[in-house]
């Protein structure tokens, strides 16, 4: 095999922000349609190539001693040559004859690259694409293979980002939209690759999707943009702090996205029954009561630790964005500004709440939730 094409998904955190970085916590994710893709190609004499066109990346390396040198040290290849490395290391270790390795990345233009931050999770999706591919090269396939792919891929994007982050995007972009359970973080800061990879790692995935009435309408918030790093960095400051307060915050957000999801998987039941869920129906009323409630308990984390997670200026259009077609509406994952994700009941609702959200300067993103995750392709995109 001498060249293979993967893809792997963006995503959406429902629900769980924040809490979802305690052990034992869940979140709803859900992966999109826009996806990451990665051309593999063999080379000889394990040398490296990787290429990301759209982040001015060109660079060239050798894989040698489990350490891949690069000719130029370009920070927007990290978590590619990490994916490589961290692989590499893994088959080696199991005997596998390894490859040089020749990787070109494209992202649908959704995700912002080049322009704004759309956090639909770009760094997980190319990493499990980018993994996916070279498992691919070595004869193993990545479909058949998701937990190896899942633990190659939390331990890499972990290495790449500091040992930080539950992993959901990761697992979107593995296994499509489902409820997630994170790992403990000691699996991913074992030194040792190989032991790190065999080990049993406790995560847990559902599955749990959006029922098929459900309209998801996603906008990039131009220039409101916050670091996850920095939030994160305060909450953890106010943990350390306030310990009890951020226990109290935490079970809230925790408990109330439980009861959400819930609540969605009894709706998902009743859809498959025939069910039309419209306005008033008693699984949305409390679908909709409890996605508040944990949205509310994450704005008050926010106010508390310092951490921009959701701006007053962003509260208001959310409050407005339910008056203009979306039943739900919060910024996802660890908020902050990067984009504003709502759930209308009918296309017409969604085309409504698009018009006010690009009045108001809103950049609204052509993606739908398909809860499908890594794919193999039969051809790279045309536009790359």
């Amino acid at each position: 095999m001498k060249e293979v094409i993967v893809s792997a998904p963006g995503k959406i955190l429902w629900t769980g922000g924040y809490s979802i970085l305690e052990k034992d916590n869940i979140g709803l994710v859900s992966s999109v349609d826009k996806r990451v893709y990665a051309r593999a190609n063999v080379l000889p004499d394990h040398n490296i190539e990787i290429n990301a066109p759209q982040l001015g990346v060109s660079v060239k390396g050798k894989f040698e001693n489990g350490k891949i040198a690069l000719t130029e040290d370009n920070p927007h290849a990290k978590f590619v040559k990490i994916a490589i490395e961290t692989t590499l290391t893994y088959l080696k270790a199991k005997k596998k004859r390894i490859k040089g390795i020749s990787i070109h990345t494209y992202s649908d233009p959704a995700f912002g690259t080049g322009g704004a931050k759309s956090g639909l999770g770009s760094s997980a999706a190319v990493t499990v694409a980018s993994i996916a591919a070279v498992l691919k090269l070595h004869g193993i396939s990545p479909k058949k293979n998701l937990d190896l792919l899942h633990k190659l891929a939390q331990y890499s994007h972990s290495t790449s980002q500091g040992k930080v982050g539950s992993g959901f995007d990761v697992s979107a972009s593995v296994y499509g939209g489902h409820e997630y359970s994170r790992y403990s973080p000691h699996l991913a800061q074992e030194p040792d690759v190989v032991k790190a990879i065999d080990a049993t790692w406790d995560h847990s995935t559902k599955p749990l999707i959006l029922p098929r009435s459900f309209v998801t309408v996603v906008a990039n918030i131009p220039g409101a943009s916050a670091s996850t790093t920095e939030m994160v960095a305060k909450v953890k400051d106010f943990k350390e702090v306030q310990r009890a307060e951020y226990d109290r915050i935490i079970n809230e957000i925790n408990q109330s996205a439980k009861e959400a999801n819930n609540s969605l998987a009894k709706l998902n039941e009743a859809a498959h029954k025939g069910e039309k869920i419209q306005q008033g129906h008693p699984l949305l009323v409390s679908f909709i009561e409890q996605f508040e409630k944990s949205r509310n308990a994450t704005r008050e984390l926010g106010e508390k630790s310092g951490a921009a997670i959701e701006p007053a200026n962003l509260s208001a259009i959310i409050t407005e964005s339910k008056s203009k077609g979306a039943f739900v509406a919060r910024l996802p994952g660890a908020g902050g500004g990067d984009a504003i994700a709502a759930i209308c009941l009918s296309r017409r609702d969604a085309t409504r709440l698009k018009k006010f959200w690009a009045k108001k300067g809103l950049e609204v993103l052509d993606l739908k939730v398909t809860g499908k995750g890594i794919a193999i392709e039969k051809q790279f995109p045309k536009t790359a």
